[in-house]
């Protein structure tokens, strides 16, 4: 059933900061219609949520849009991609 499968999938995510890893291996799947919530430490949260959109890009794993891996080196495929994944910032400045 294609309702049942995962519009967005994240795989094995990591990410190191400043020498200390921030994340380590995060998977995360959101089905078409479903909330997920995100609770945590504010630093991995944000970093997770920014490394989904590449605005501070994951050092290993895979992001899946419908399916579809993205290529973060494609710069067209990187704007489209956050064209239909959108993130609003808590702080506005």
């Amino acid at each position: 059933n294609v309702d049942e499968q995962a519009i967005l999938r994240v795989e094995g995510i990591s990410k190191m900061l400043g020498g200390k890893p921030i994340l380590n291996n995060c998977s995360l799947s959101v089905r078409r219609s479903e909330l997920k919530v995100l609770i945590g430490l504010q630093a991995r949260a944000s970093t997770l949520l920014q490394s989904i959109n590449c605005l501070i890009p994951p050092d290993t794993g895979d992001i899946y849009l419908e399916g579809q891996r993205l290529d973060r080196t494609n710069k067209p495929a990187l704007c489209a991609f956050r064209a239909q994944v959108g993130m609003i910032f808590q702080d506005f400045n």
